[in-house]
């Protein structure tokens, strides 16, 4: 089988009620591409990963899903999915539909002319409270800061990224790893791209700020460790 061009990498974790229409979206997003799906079903108590499969077979996408047995978080699922990823591009992003797929062209397209390792989707807009807003930015900011990488602050998990990239970030890592802290670390050439991100359309985010202020711990450790090793 050929490998696609493509591979979008999707955390699933109570994404079953937007779904459908995410698969319908990045079906006619990527029309023009040969891409593949790589859901990452991290013991989704919805069956998400069962709608991924139904939604996509009915549209005819190419699509592998991969089941934790136990959540094993956001982070861990997104390393799963670059893992088995066999695209010469990687698309990394959720599955609220809060990013829109049909950004990803225009990361597709600012990747290959520009030659960089990775295009960032920089956000913009209200789709939050300010307070939760505040709290990243400043959380990035110290962390992008002390990697001494220069990324923007308002970049996220959505982003395409290079076959070389990626090979940075399959390796073994530690107990508690941070996709971003990562590729902090890892210096990769860069520029990022403007796109409006939309509020959630139904539900409340899992990330409290307790458990927000338990991922940037993480996030640190997660850098702190990879500068110990020097992994990177």
């Amino acid at each position: 089988m050929l490998a696609p061009d493509v591979s979008v990498v999707l955390p699933l974790y109570r994404n079953s009620a937007s779904m459908q229409e995410l698969v319908e979206r990045l079906a006619k997003a990527l029309a023009d591409e040969k891409f593949e799906i790589i859901g990452v079903d991290d013991a989704c108590p919805e069956v998400s990963g069962e709608v991924l499969l139904s939604s996509a077979a009915s549209l005819g996408v190419e699509t592998r899903l991969i089941r934790h047995a136990r959540n094993l978080g956001q982070n861990r699922a997104v390393l799963a999915g670059l893992q088995e990823a066999r695209g010469r591009h990687i698309v990394v992003m959720d599955s609220d539909l809060q990013d829109p797929p049909e950004e990803i062209p225009r990361l597709l397209a600012e990747a290959r002319t520009s030659g960089v390792q990775v295009v960032f989707g920089r956000r913009v807009g209200t789709y939050r409270r300010l307070s939760d807003e505040l709290t990243s930015y400043v959380f990035k900011w110290l962390l992008f800061r002390l990697a001494n990488c220069g990324f923007d602050p308002r970049i996220g998990l959505f982003f395409v990224l290079d076959s070389e990239a990626r090979m940075q970030l399959v390796a073994p890592r530690g107990a508690a790893p941070y996709v971003m802290a990562m590729l902090a670390c890892a210096h990769p050439s860069w520029c990022s791209v403007a796109y409006e991100r939309h509020a959630r359309s139904s539900g409340r985010s899992a990330y409290s700020f307790k458990r927000r202020f338990v991922l940037a711990i993480n996030a640190f450790h997660c850098y702190a460790q990879i500068k110990r090793e020097g992994r990177l």
